[in-house]
């Protein structure tokens, strides 16, 4: 799924637990406005200050993330402004985020309460979260703990670091495809056994 960030989640990037890298690595694409890069840059000190971080680590996972997200500069949105400015009017600060998630057709990651007023882009918050992990309240947590185990793997493997992202994002994938084929045999198994016949499905939808 496309993905528009916003700074705040961007921000988290630097922390552990980091929503953004679980997003990666549950396979959405990740996406946000350029200035939004220079923010981070900017307020390097008060991250570093937050995260408890090294300059120079801040150096590498600010390339890390660059990795993870795309950064979208404006000429390529521009012509959606006007109209995101138009939905945004009290809020103008959250314009380029809504007019890059029209431009591309994805949805945006946020918590903030005015951007959820609008209805041509969806908006998901903390309490919808989980709706981007597999749709359940056990796949978040099953999500959480394989961006925790895919650190160990890489490490196990001793997978160079140039080729680290790659990786962790094709495991994911692979435990994806697994869990929804064992989702779907689960499925077919209790179908098999029930008692609801073609004719009363037909029935239910009025044909």
């Amino acid at each position: 799924m496309k993905l528009v960030l916003d700074t705040n989640k961007l921000f988290t990037f630097f922390w552990k637990g980091s929503l953004v890298k679980k997003l990666s690595l549950a396979g959405h694409d990740l996406y946000s406005p350029k200035f939004a890069l220079e923010e981070l840059k900017k307020h390097k000190s008060e991250i570093i200050k937050k995260s408890s971080i090294s300059s120079s680590t801040f150096n590498e996972l600010l390339t890390d993330l660059q990795k993870a997200v795309k950064f979208v500069p404006l000429s390529e949105y521009a012509d959606k402004i006007s109209k995101a400015f138009l939905l945004l009017k009290k809020h103008p600060k959250d314009v380029d985020f809504l007019a890059l998630a029209l431009e591309i057709g994805a949805s945006t990651v946020s918590d903030d309460k005015e951007l959820s007023k609008q209805s041509l882009v969806r908006i998901y918050n903390k309490s919808k979260y989980s709706e981007l992990f597999w749709l359940t309240k056990e796949t978040f947590i099953y999500s959480s703990s394989i961006s925790l185990s895919m650190e160990e793997i890489v490490l196990k493997l001793d997978i160079p670091s140039a080729f680290k992202e790659d990786v962790k994002l094709a495991l994911a994938k692979a435990l994806r495809d697994f869990e929804l084929d064992l989702k779907f045999a689960i499925a077919d198994k209790i179908l098999s056994k029930s008692e609801l016949s073609e004719k009363h499905i037909k029935e239910m939808l009025g044909r």
